[in-house]
């Protein structure tokens, strides 16, 4: 295998190189790369991963410290009082405390599951995703995608008119497609600020049910660069955040898709974000925040939850006391999912509708809650006087950009998404059938020469 430019960069130096691959292990594998000391990876982010621990993966020859670095109950071989005696095996010796025995096995059956499934599989299904994705939610005008060029976009949308045989809007290299995961992070723009990304996620949650998570992500030197903070807006954020003014914390928004999601659900998810998108600003006076802590909810829930659900209310057995069986398992077919969230879309207009012809609350009155001058998100007198939705069929009803992207008909299931999955299938057993023909191809001619041979 050839050394990359820093690998060599640390085999020159003889220093330690370590790859950390806190999510895109649980996307990918890993080569064997001789060149690397060590790598380490979140269990957590696999399907099924959660409540799992970290995974240290280290050369033996690292281990080479008789002392382990965190001495403690499961590292000794014998103990006096004044003599300890440590395990010799380097495995063993450098696990101190209990192990997270549960977690451990949860995190092996969730990498069974993985390989079970297969990496070319999840890598071409996590490529549709991430094509349906990217192309989609990158052409949104109010939409900023963080991390992707216009490059990429409108690669995204040639090779989707590709596989479906519709008309590309331009013909760009889709080189770095593949690579990219179906995760998407954003700001929803509003003039000449943005909307908060609480605001967005509990939009996302509230209307359509889907989850997201909005912050820094646990990576606040690249999202600063991302959103372009430099060293004197960093140092007057975090003064603000001292002084409990967490609304002003700078993030975005972030959604994923799972390689095993249905590409009805995938489109289902990408026009919600659109919806919000476009007429979320509308739903801002219906909503309150808490500049201490972030928080965005319905003035309905300020103080009260009307659906939380108590542990106390769970039970083994179904709502006669009868023990659950899977034959009462909710159906997941793409039929029925088509005919819920049609129901659900004709429920959403109605109260929509409703809900945007009501008075809205009293505006609460935001003077000196935050620095003015570092808010970089809107509030809700922002938006006062604007009209509510003209139209509550408008809901989704960008169909004519999603018939441009993904072909002519527009339907879910037997339209042009499904047709992504069938063209890229059939591609794959062209290809594999090409393979196995140049393999024959091959054999037959080394048989020939073979033959010429011993004659």
């Amino acid at each position: 295998m050839d050394m990359n430019p820093v690998e060599m960069g640390a085999f020159n130096r003889a220093a330690l190189e370590q790859l950390d691959l806190p999510q895109g292990r649980s996307h990918g594998e890993v080569a064997k790369a001789c060149y690397l000391d060590a790598i380490c990876f979140s269990g957590h982010k696999f399907i099924g991963g959660p409540n799992s621990p970290g995974v240290l993966v280290v050369k033996r020859d690292l281990l080479s410290n008789e002392v382990p670095s965190v001495p403690g109950g499961g590292t000794v071989f014998y103990v006096t009082g004044s003599h300890q005696r440590y395990l010799k095996n380097k495995e063993e010796r450098e696990e101190g405390g209990t192990p997270d025995i549960l977690g451990s096995i949860r995190l092996g059956l969730a990498m069974k599951v993985k390989g079970d499934v297969g990496h070319e599989l999840i890598q071409k299904l996590e490529h549709r995703h991430a094509c349906i994705l990217k192309a989609a939610l990158g052409s949104h005008p109010c939409l900023v995608m963080l991390g992707v060029s216009s490059e990429e976009v409108e690669a995204a949308q040639a090779e989707l008119a590709r596989v479906t045989g519709a008309a590309a809007p331009r013909s760009s290299p889709v080189e770095g497609i593949a690579q990219r995961l179906p995760i998407a992070s954003f700001l929803v723009r509003f003039k000449d600020k943005f909307l908060h990304y609480g605001f967005v996620c509990a939009l996302l949650n509230d209307l359509f049910g889907i989850q997201s998570r909005g912050g820094c992500v646990c990576a606040g030197p690249y999202s600063q660069e991302l959103l372009g903070l430099g060293p004197e807006q960093n140092k007057a954020l975090e003064a603000a955040l001292l002084q409990k003014q967490e609304l002003l914390r700078p993030g975005f928004t972030r959604i994923s898709l799972p390689y095993f999601m249905p590409p009805e659900q995938a489109l289902y998810i990408v026009k919600a974000v659109r919806f919000v998108a476009s007429e979320g600003f509308r739903f801002l006076p219906w909503y309150q925040f808490n500049h201490k802590t972030g928080e965005w909810k319905h003035h309905s829930r300020i103080r009260s939850y009307p659906d939380r659900k108590w542990l106390s209310n769970f039970s083994l057995g179904g709502s006669d006391g009868q023990a659950v069986t899977e034959s009462g398992a909710p159906s997941v077919s793409s039929d029925a999912f088509s005919r819920d969230m049609a129901e659900e879309l004709k429920r959403l207009q109605s109260e929509i509708s409703a809900l945007l012809s009501k008075t809205p609350p009293a505006l609460v009155p935001h003077d000196g809650v935050v620095d003015e001058a570092l808010r970089w998100f809107v509030w809700q007198a922002d938006v006062a006087g604007i009209a509510a939705l003209p139209d509550p069929s408008l809901l989704f009803s960008d169909e004519d950009l999603f018939a441009g992207l993904l072909g002519q008909d527009s339907s879910f299931v037997e339209g042009d998404v499904a047709r992504i999955f069938d063209a890229l299938d059939v591609e794959d057993r062209a290809a594999a059938a090409s393979s196995s023909s140049s393999a024959s191809s091959s054999s037959a001619a080394a048989a020939a020469a073979a033959a010429a041979a011993a004659a």
